[in-house]
């Protein structure tokens, strides 16, 4: 109870007690000031609602080079890029040119001719290859190794996105390759040479959905090292913007 309350109440019982009867306007006062003074306490207390907090699921995000290659579920996570050409100049020396090229804004035109690499390509490693052609270019781009028509030459073929074909010397295998591959269209070529096979996949650079991946069968196909080469042999002019070899997550 407030002390004022209390003193108030004392001061009434005071008065009755010695006689003093106070008046009725002062009975009145008093019992407002007690009333005043009083402070009623709340019966009850509101608590705010809970309200759960939804769970957030955390995706981990691994960054990898480079970044324009599409779904992991269709090619292999690249670790790193081993070679980046753009064909500047400073580029260009790392492959033997023959026919038909020049360069502009940085880019090759090829067309006809022929470009190899002068650089090896390690088995299991992949070539990843910006480009468009053309229409009516008839194109070869080609994992391969020894002298062509040789028992030992040993070739991987993507051939005008029409099919593809492994020679084992003069011999081949030719496999169907459905793709309705458009002219003065940028896409991404990447292959890749497992200890048994050959595998890839090709898309359109602006829209990642539209691909196709491959995979053929290459038995002894045994070399370690591999040439890179791009070829244009009848028709038509191919333009390279880029080519990268890439390692791969094991």
């Amino acid at each position: 109870m407030n002390k004022n309350r209390i003193t108030l109440i004392v001061s009434v019982w005071v008065m009755l007690l010695t006689s003093c009867a106070p008046s009725a306007s002062q009975i009145q006062d008093a019992i407002k000031q007690t009333q005043a003074a009083s402070t009623p306490v709340p019966t009850q207390t509101a608590f705010p609602t809970y309200t759960p907090v939804p769970s957030i699921e955390v995706t981990r995000i691994v960054e990898v080079t480079p970044i324009n290659t599409p779904l992991v579920s269709d090619v292999p996570l690249v670790k790193y890029v081993i070679r980046d050409d753009t064909f500047d100049g400073s580029s260009a020396s790392n492959w033997d040119m023959y026919g038909t090229y020049t360069t502009s804004n940085n880019n090759l035109i090829l067309g006809p001719g022929l470009i190899t690499s002068h650089f090896n390509v390690i088995k299991g490693d992949g070539g990843l290859l910006l480009f468009r052609t053309k229409p009516s270019t008839t194109f070869y781009i080609v994992f391969e190794w020894g002298p062509f028509n040789d028992a030992s030459y040993r070739g991987f073929w993507f051939v005008d996105s029409a099919y593809n074909v492994f020679y084992k010397g003069p011999a081949y295998v030719q496999q169907d390759f459905a793709f309705a591959y458009k002219p003065d269209t940028w896409y991404y070529l990447l292959m890749w040479l497992n200890p048994d096979s050959a595998q890839g996949k090709i898309w359109e650079k602006d829209h990642p959905e539209i691909g196709k991946t491959f995979k053929m069968d290459t038995p002894d196909f045994t070399n370690s090292v591999l040439h890179y080469t791009v070829n244009i042999p009848i028709n038509g002019s191919i333009e390279i913007a880029n080519f990268q070899e890439v390692k791969f997550v094991k």
